[in-house]
């Protein structure tokens, strides 16, 4: 029996073939999105028995799931599709917590703050997409990316390094004394979108905050033309040691960042530093114009969530090319070869499910490489929708709405209830809730993460979630 079943996932193996997309035609990109979509599915249990609302199956952390759920409400958005309408409201309605502000009861204990910042980012994509709404009187979408951004603020470390969040909410958590730049660089994106999106001037003065952070302690570093974006640094240290690994998704954070930045403020530093990103981009992060995670796919060494930074890095990059018109001809193309690449890569099968069309690591290959996952699937799914939010060049009025790629503000049709408040009425430490953690919690929470900087501060490997 285990030779027939081997038999047949080798048979459908060799019937597996690339995805074919013609990247002009809407309908052809949507159709590829839909085969993709239900590989990300696949890895979804929260409606299976037993299963968590909004939770993958393990071993995917809770932060992918908010990066799913944000890709999903542009698929949604884009292919005019409500197929998984149901499963991304739901998703993202049940992991809000008690408290509304993404610190639900089940992630409590070994919650970090780039995953509180995901799902922020999940919720800001809704209210810019005009996601359907939460019932009237309930947290809208705008108000919830609110209290993840003010529990985020109240977090604010002044105390150790001059500023900064720490990586770890919860000081029981390993990694709590590390200060990295995609727990600042969540921060950094989601104060410059709600600045857009509210016309709050208070946003942009503290997204500029955290950036002079950045700089200030080394994260980003400017040489020249050169902008190096480093992955964090130690508190032990007084913040003088980086840890100089450089991954896309932190890049992504900060050139759409300071793309919000521009669009709302028109201030001219803030498309110096797109400009500068973006040239670093180009040159460190593409391969033939394919986008490629240098850190550790060439050595084939990338783990589960860096297999799905590209995700997170392409949705960033068209969301750049929208809001800022000069990087359009500089981005669009490589959109459309890394396109071309992820799906040259979908042509696998999975061999715990015989799914065919599962997509791979590397989009350079111009084939399946054997490596297939979650993060895949999120990378894929997420380059293909960049095809469709960069189908048409904007104008150079990059707050105009005559094209449906541009986010939604306040004063340009967006319906997302707000609360400038949501929670201000937060602890430092517990961002909201009231629990009872008990040292069995506290525990197997630093079970979760012990490992995980144990590979960084003694090994030099690479810094995880």
């Amino acid at each position: 029996m285990k030779f027939l079943k081997l038999f047949s996932l080798l048979s459908l193996s060799l019937l597996a073939s690339s995805l074919d997309v013609d990247i002009t035609s809407e309908t052809s990109i949507c159709n590829a999105l839909t085969t993709v979509v239900q590989g990300v599915i696949s890895y979804y249990d929260g409606y299976r028995p037993g299963g968590v609302i909004g939770e993958f199956v393990y071993p995917y952390y809770w932060w992918e799931a908010g990066e799913a759920w944000g890709g999903l409400v542009d698929v949604v958005y884009f292919c005019n599709n409500d197929t998984w309408e149901s499963l991304t409201y739901d998703a993202l309605l049940y992991q809000k917590g008690d408290n509304s502000d993404y610190i639900p009861s089940n992630q409590s204990t070994a919650e970090g703050n780039d995953d509180q910042g995901f799902w922020g980012i999940a919720a800001m994509e809704a209210a810019e997409r005009n996601f359907t709404n939460p019932p009237s009187g309930t947290a809208g979408w705008l108000a919830l990316t609110q209290a993840v951004v003010n529990t985020m603020i109240a977090r604010w470390d002044s105390a150790d390094c001059n500023g900064g969040l720490r990586w770890q909410i919860f000081t029981w958590n390993n990694g709590y004394n590390y200060k990295n730049t995609v727990s600042n660089g969540c921060l950094f994106h989601l104060s410059a979108r709600l600045a857009r999106y509210t016309s709050n001037d208070t946003y942009v003065d503290w997204a500029t905050q955290v950036w002079d952070w950045l700089m200030d302690v080394g994260l980003i570093s400017i040489s020249g033309s050169t902008y190096s974006v480093y992955d964090g640094t130690t508190i032990e240290s007084s913040c003088k040691t980086m840890t100089e690994y450089e991954w896309t998704y932190n890049y992504g954070l900060l050139i759409s960042g300071c793309a919000y930045l521009y669009s709302y403020t028109g201030n001219a530093t803030w498309l110096t530093h797109i400009q500068g990103l973006l040239t670093t981009i180009e040159s460190n992060f593409f391969n033939n114009s394919i986008m490629y995670e240098r850190a550790c796919e060439s050595s084939g060494t990338c783990d589960n969530d860096q297999k799905s930074f590209k995700s997170v890095f392409s949705r960033f990059l068209s969301q750049t090319a929208i809001l800022v018109p000069d990087t359009y001809d500089t981005i669009r193309p490589l959109i459309e070869a890394s396109a071309k690449g992820a799906m040259a890569s979908c042509s696998g099968t999975d061999s715990s499910t015989g799914r065919t069309n599962a997509c791979g690591v590397k989009w350079t290959q111009g084939s399946y490489d054997g490596n297939t996952g979650l993060g895949q699937q999120l990378s894929a799914m997420e380059i293909l929708t960049s095809l469709l939010v960069t189908a048409n060049k904007p104008s150079n009025d990059s707050n105009s709405t005559t094209s449906s790629a541009v986010p939604l503000s306040n004063s340009t049709g967006g319906t997302s209830e707000g609360n400038a408040n949501a929670g201000t009425d937060t602890t430092k430490e517990l961002a909201q809730n009231d629990l009872t953690i008990t040292t069995k919690d506290k525990a197997g929470a630093a079970v979760l993460t012990t490992a995980v900087l144990g590979i960084v501060c003694g090994g030099g490997l690479w810094m995880l979630f």
